[in-house]
């Protein structure tokens, strides 16, 4: 087994990306645990790293940046969740699910 130190790219603001299958723009997602990669190495798991590896440039451009803001989980659940907990015969737009569940619970940030 190959058992090499993490690599690491810098992003614009100093924060420390790991170089792998999770932030490379080749990758595939199938499942939490598991990823295909486009670059033909197959399947492989998120941590894997391959000599076709090429890092997500919104993630140097965007990890550390300022004016970030994170989203409540209970947010996202409820995205996850709105197609099964609610009638999809008419079609909605992102924003307007944002709209319903801001006026419903409030912010959908958290800072």
């Amino acid at each position: 087994m190959d058992f090499r130190q993490p690599e690491y790219v810098l992003s614009k603001y100093g924060i420390k990306i790991k170089k792998c299958c999770a932030t490379c723009i080749h990758r595939h997602p199938e499942s939490e645990a598991r990823r295909i990669c486009d670059a033909g190495e197959g399947l492989v798991r998120p941590s894997d790293v391959c000599s076709n590896y090429e890092i997500i440039q919104k993630i140097v451009n965007n990890a550390g940046k300022a004016d970030g803001r994170i989203r409540k989980k209970d947010f996202l659940m409820y995205v996850l969740d709105y197609p099964r907990n609610h009638d999809m015969r008419r079609e909605k737009s992102v924003d307007d699910i944002i709209e319903e569940y801001e006026s419903e619970y409030g912010s959908r940030f958290i800072i």
